[in-house]
């Protein structure tokens, strides 16, 4: 007899004798059992011995009488069998291991939550084969039968009372299995079990791991943890009862009831429970009707219209159903004595929970011809509906064809309205030329530029209205406030409209009860408002006009009223005079129709209100009421300060620009339009002055700049290939060009376009049509501000070189140029070509890049440095003379001499006492 013992080793007993052989584990002895906690011992088909132990799997050679060490595994070994050559080994933490005898193999298998075929816990108890080849599993987390063939792992789909399998025997079609609440007989034909307990007579219902024997004689042993079980099997009795089903109880909402009250009966003669309703809470206890060991008694119970499955509920006795619908219900219940017969006949009970009266076959018809009468009416509702969206659609579609007409047209004006634009600056331009030599001129020839001008002027005002609609039609109205004197800016407006009223041999008066108002307006599109208006009565009275400015303390708004003595507005057209293109019926003078359009649009962006006052035959009276914002500061404009009108702000421009004198070099400006009109007349007007240089269009320009040193660049925006506004975006990314002063003419006035030109880099925006007056002193004064700064840069000692710059990539520019020649200040030989060569760029490009930003030639700039920083060191210092020359690259004192005399006006040993306040070393 083999004897596995803990922490003892292994003891062999001779049955024959009596005595005992003792096998321990040997550290140094690998021919030794490999632990002294033997927890499992089994003799194969071969008659070997396999001994498990707390660190792995041995075998014990007869012949030589001693242990190979098969295999460790760390972790206890606690049941072995073989099936079919293979060795199973059960161990506690480590899962399955297999010894194959024929190959030799081991193989291991373990738990793994990711696939189902796996092996159900690591932690194996038991193992068993029954007589029909099936190797049964048992483990901590319930049992498995494994398919050899299919190498996979099969749970058994049953709970017992407990998932701790201790041990695993069979006979015909049962499984006996113990476990840490019982021991359990398992029927594999239905999967129906019986639990034996410390009532069936076992000493306790924990049986401890592997603890088991099935005898020869067929008597099972069962080791717990208060002794040994032994039984027989095919001695235990099963108790034959069917035990009836009874419902002892009835509840509806958790309280009881009788039964009795509620119980009907067909026309069959069958009793059935009927429920109202709102009865529709029911628990139904019930009992079977066995009372040997009545708490191993167990019930299944099923409401049919309700439940799908049969539900299990063990030694419960109860089901409650809540939120029964109306309908019919049969509640069936079965249930088992202690040894799991069962009644299978159960109890029936049929349940009708009536419906309510508003569910009645009554109410059910009237639903249904309510619903088909509600489906015609939502029929044709919905026809209604679809009809007026297709209704809509079309309209839709005709508002937004007429839509399309009119954008094309505006489009399509608002285009030729740019084109006038440049033809209008052709005539005014040339006009504006003419216009200055009139004493020479007949009265006859006089009068006749007049009409020239003021027809030009005219159509100018039409384009400028047009332009101004499209702008609103297109975008939100923007609005520019600033502190104005509206007095002396309606005071400006009567001025500039007096000639065109006395003309027209028309009276026209200016009255105003508050000369000192000031407020803050958008001054440029008051006087569109204004303007529009007088023009407006201009063009319909017979004999006077009046402009009046009244302020209305009590109410803090200010009035501006145009009477005019015509024949009026009908009653019923008064409010459509407003609308765009609308033309009053019956008149005889010509428009746009957009005019007054305009004035209500920007009187409502500036949160006014306009009015108008009129009869037919009595004239008109138009009223804008406009708040009065007071001014932003506190500072006071002076009284009767003139803000003249953009007409005015051209005139009071130099007329002509002064000639270079001879000697001085020639400024050379680059003019970029495509017209070849507007061309010749911008030649013909700044080569008086200036060398001119023609491009039809950006990409020619930049042709031309690549073979031309250029000064300044006029520049239309709307041209072929390379339009303004790229050809300066382009500019202002060149090294060798970022530098140029730019001015943009254009037909476009909207703000959108004057910030983007802006931002482009543009340095002026000038609008067509333009005085030639105007363009021509920004070109003077762009270039002349360059040159003065030239000139106090070259005058100056302790001027930096990065005060030239104009932007900030000149300002990085000239700071490495500076760089440069300071850090080879002391370099005799340093020339331009390193300079140029050190910056990357050739020689003519440097010229040209230094020559237009400091008005010198890189030469001339290379000693201006030295002679600055020469005077940076005399200065802020006690070196000699001497000392500053051969620090500043001179190696002639005298010459450095004369050439600081010359370019400062005083000699080097001078300077520092003449300059009383040095300044810091230059940055």
């Amino acid at each position: 007899m083999w004897i596995g013992t803990y922490t003892g080793g292994l003891n062999v007993l001779d049955t024959r004798t009596g005595r005992y052989r003792y096998y321990t584990s040997i550290p140094w002895d690998s021919t030794s059992i490999d632990g002294n906690s033997v927890y499992s011992v089994y003799k194969d088909n071969d008659g070997t011995i396999w001994v498990g132990t707390m660190w792995g799997i041995n075998q014990y050679n007869r012949a030589a009488d001693h242990f190979a060490r098969k295999i460790r595994i760390n972790v206890t070994t606690i049941d072995m069998l073989e099936h079919d050559s293979v060795m199973y080994f059960a161990t506690q933490g480590k899962g399955l291991y297999t010894f194959n005898k024929r190959t030799g193999v081991w193989k291991r298998y373990f738990y793994d939550a990711a696939n189902h075929a796996s092996l159900i816990s690591n932690d194996v108890l038991s193992l068993h084969v029954d007589k029909t080849g099936t190797l049964w599993i048992g483990t901590v987390s319930g049992m498995c039968r494994f398919d050899v063939k299919a190498n996979r792992f099969i749970p058994l789909d049953v709970t017992f009372p407990s998932n701790s399998i201790s041990y695993i025997t069979s006979e015909e079609g049962v499984l006996w299995i113990s476990t840490t609440k019982g021991l359990i007989r398992y029927e594999m034909a239905d999967n129906s079990y019986r639990v034996f307990t410390a009532g069936d007579g076992l000493s306790s219902e924990q049986f401890t791991p592997a603890a088991g024997l099935r005898s020869r004689a067929g008597l099972i042993y069962l080791g717990s943890s208060k002794g040994l079980n032994v039984f027989n099997p095919s001695k235990i009795e099963q108790n034959p009862y069917v035990p009836p089903v009874v419902v002892s109880d009835f509840k509806l909402f958790n309280e009881s009831v009788s039964m009795a009250q509620y119980m009907q009966t067909d026309r069959h003669g069958n009793r059935y429970l009927r429920l109202p309703y709102n009865k529709n809470f029911i628990t139904l206890n019930f009992s079977a009707l066995s009372y040997f060991a009545p708490e191993k008694n167990n019930s299944a119970y099923k409401l049919e219209g309700f439940d799908t499955e049969w539900s299990r509920i063990g030694k419960l006795t109860q089901a409650t159903y809540t939120n029964l619908m109306p309908g019919t219900y049969v509640f069936k219940v079965k249930a088992s004595n202690n040894d799991g017969v069962w009644n299978q006949e159960g109890l029936s009970l049929k349940i009708v929970i009536k419906r309510p009266v508003w569910f009645s076959n009554l109410f059910l018809v009237l639903y249904a011809l309510g619903i088909i009468i509600g489906l015609v009416f939502l029929y044709r509702f919905l026809r209604k509906r679809q009809d007026n969206r297709q209704n809509t659609r079309i309209q839709k579609l005709k508002d937004d064809q007429e839509k399309e007409i009119f954008d094309a047209k505006i489009s399509f004006f608002t285009a030729i309205a740019h084109e006038i634009r440049t033809p209008v600056s052709l005539i005014m331009g040339p006009l504006e030329q003419l216009m200055k030599h009139t004493d020479k001129m007949t009265d006859h020839f006089r009068e006749d530029l007049s009409i020239i001008d003021r027809n030009a002027q005219r159509l100018l005002f039409l384009v400028n209205q047009l332009l101004d609609f499209r702008k609103i039609e297109q975008e939100p109205m923007q609005l520019h406030l600033v502190d104005c004197p509206v007095s002396t800016l309606m005071k400006s407006i009567f001025q500039r409209f007096k000639p065109f009223f006395v003309l027209k041999n028309i009276q026209f008066e200016y009255v105003c009860n508050n000369e000192g108002l000031i407020a803050r307006v958008d001054e440029e599109n008051l006087t569109k408002v204004v303007s529009n208006l007088l023009n407006n009565a201009g063009k319909y009275t017979k004999t006077k006009v009046e402009l009046a400015l009244i302020t209305h303390e009590e109410s803090h708004q200010f009035e501006i009223r145009v009477t005019d003595d015509g024949h009026g507005i009908p009653q019923d057209e008064q409010s459509n005079i407003f609308k765009p293109f609308y033309q009053v019926s019956g008149g005889n003078k010509p428009g746009t129709g957009i005019g007054l359009y305009l004035v209500k649009t920007i009187v409502d962006a500036c949160d006014g209100i306009i009015k108008v006052q009129s009869e037919p035959g009595k004239g008109s009276i138009f009223s804008v009421y406009l708040p009065v914002i007071p001014p932003a500061s506190d500072s006071v404009l002076a009284d009767g300060l003139a803000i003249p009108s953009k007409e005015d702000r051209v005139d009071n421009l130099p007329q002509e620009v002064e000639k270079v004198e001879p000697g001085n070099e020639v400024s050379v400006v680059l003019v970029v339009e495509d017209n070849e009109d507007m061309q010749q007349f911008l030649w013909k007007n700044l080569s008086v002055n200036y060398r001119v240089l023609l491009a039809a269009d950006g990409l020619e320009a930049i042709k031309v700049l690549e073979k031309n040193q250029v000064d300044l660049i006029v520049s239309d925006i709307m041209m072929p290939n390379m339009d303004g506004i790229a050809f300066c975006q382009h500019l202002r990314s060149s090294f060798l060009w970022n530098h140029l002063p730019f001015i943009l003419l254009t037909a476009k006035t909207n703000l959108s376009t004057k910030i983007e030109a802006m931002e482009t880099g543009a340095d002026a925006y000038v609008e067509k049509p333009f005085s030639m007056s105007y363009l021509a002193a920004q070109v003077k004064n762009l270039l002349d501000s360059r040159k003065a700064l030239q000139a106090k840069f070259a005058e100056t000692p302790f001027m930096s070189l990065k005060s030239m710059a104009g932007n900030k990539a000149d300002e990085d520019f000239l700071l490495k140029v500076n760089d440069l020649i300071e850090k080879n200040i002391a370099n005799v030989d340093f020339s331009v070509e390193q300079l140029a060569e050190a910056l990357c760029v050739s020689s003519s490009g440097l010229y040209a890049k230094i020559k237009t930003l400091s008005g010198i030639t890189p030469n001339r700039l290379l000693m201006l440095v030295r002679l600055k920083k020469s005077a940076e060191l005399l200065c802020a210092s006690d070196l000699r003379v001497n000392e500053v020359c051969y620090m500043v690259g001179f190696n002639n004192p005298s010459y450095f001499a004369k050439c600081f005399h010359k370019q400062f006006g005083m000699l080097p040993k001078d300077f520092k006492a003449n300059t009383p306040d040095c300044p810091q070393p230059l940055v």
